[in-house]
């Protein structure tokens, strides 16, 4: 069965031939699980919008945070409360604990797998499936170990949907697309042309850390783009632990809005002529395709993930080669050099692309995945038999953390 973009109808109606007709919204218990549930990111984002939506629609689905506590709101939503000095083993028999006090069953969801290696012997989900949102080093080998933990996978972009597709022993029809959910306003927004000879408006949008997002690499590119005489100011949405380094390095015009939510988040988006990416690795940034949703256009390394796809769509020439500054700054001098004309042109395409997931195709989607893998057969493994004790559960999550992304200490585990 073919995985490609053009097979998603098809591969959606074969799913789902043998349960309809189709209850809008299944009502066996769902339970969603990762690291955090305030912060700052696409998968919290995505969390957060579940969450809002199945209080009122579906409050037999729950979501669990395994390092936050407290009070949550809504209150379908509950915390682990782990901390960085606690370990796997340790989450374990945590989690075991919790489940006995209050049982769950149903399905449950682990985004972007966290946790599920040393989690799945604990849990007493009746089907587990897993929602790829990002890639990482070492996804392939993350991906072998998981069989027999998993149900069924689904993923946000077409490249990490091959790569389990190549990786996991599940049939064709246990994985699948999922279209990564926006929210634009409902306000009329009108594409204009970019006043000429103004300054460009170079934005980063996101979590403002070195690991992943490379921001360390931003100020070498600001300083490329003003030698090559490209007039532009830099504009950051977001907030982490880089942020004093990167404003030490930035030009001193640069605005750091920290994060910002509602029509606020949307007006700085439109504000900007290019999104800048300097990513090592991605899955499908949801900040790529709201700035798309808004005619906004985006300069992207070639990574192997689901925004270099979405980029050459809308112009190759934004795309440069993987942590090369000297071809990124080559994609914004061709940006600088289009006349007004070809940049809206370039805009409108790209807002075709995000408006593809505004709406409500991802709800639509995540249930018919949801009730089409509950009503077939379980293959996952459970009890001792999906996680075996391993004497490297014993190490806290700090020193885990600091561990290279391919150790064979942490590999297996996230």
């Amino acid at each position: 069965m073919s995985l490609e973009r053009g097979g998603e109808a098809n591969f959606l109606d074969g799913f789902i031939r043998e349960i309809l007709p189709l209850d809008p919204m299944l009502r066996t218990p769902v339970t969603h699980v990762f690291t955090h549930f305030r912060l700052l990111g696409g998968v919290e984002s995505v969390l957060r919008r579940l969450a809002r939506r199945d209080a009122s629609l579906a409050p037999e689905r729950r979501t669990l945070s395994l390092f936050e506590a407290g009070a949550f709101t809504p209150d379908t939503v509950s915390g682990l409360g782990l901390t960085r000095l606690d370990t796997p083993a340790g989450a374990r028999d945590r989690l075991l604990a919790a489940v006995r006090r209050t049982p769950r069953g149903g399905l449950w969801v682990y985004h972007n797998g966290w946790g599920l290696p040393f989690l799945a012997g604990a849990d007493d989900a009746e089907r587990r499936l897993v929602v790829l949102h990002s890639d990482w080093p070492g996804l392939d080998h993350w991906l072998a170990q998981q069989r027999g933990r998993l149900d069924g996978l689904l993923a946000v972009s077409q490249p990490l949907l091959r790569l389990a597709a190549t990786q996991l022993e599940l049939p064709p029809e246990r994985l699948g697309w999922l279209p990564y959910p926006i929210d634009p306003p409902a306000d009329t927004f009108v594409l204009t042309p970019t006043p000429p000879g103004r300054p460009l408006v170079l934005g980063f949008c996101g979590r403002v850390i070195r690991e992943q997002k490379r921001l360390d690499r931003l100020p070498g590119l600001a300083q490329r783009v003003t030698a090559a005489g490209v007039e532009a100011r830099w504009e950051i949405l977001g907030d982490g632990p880089y942020r004093p380094a990167l404003a030490a390095g930035l030009p001193t015009n640069t605005v750091f809005h920290g994060r910002l939510s509602g029509l606020a988040y949307w007006r700085a988006l439109e504000r900007w002529d290019l999104m800048v990416f300097t990513s090592d690795y991605e899955g499908l940034p949801i900040s790529l395709l709201e700035t798309f949703a808004r005619g906004g256009l985006a300069v992207f390394p070639r990574i192997g993930s689901g925004g270099d796809d979405y980029v050459e769509q809308v112009a190759p020439e934004l795309l440069y080669r993987a942590g090369e500054l000297d071809d990124a700054c080559r994609a914004i001098r061709w940006f600088a050099a289009q006349t007004p004309a070809t940049i809206l042109k370039l805009r409108r395409r790209a807002q075709a692309l995000g408006a593809a997931h505004a709406g409500d195709a991802f709800d639509r989607t995540l249930n018919q995945h949801l009730e089409a893998l509950w009503n077939r057969p379980r293959i996952s493994q459970t009890g001792a038999a999906a996680g075996q004790l391993r004497w490297n559960w014993r190490l806290p999550f700090a020193v885990l953390r600091r561990l290279p992304v391919q150790s064979r200490l942490r590999r297996d585990l996230f």
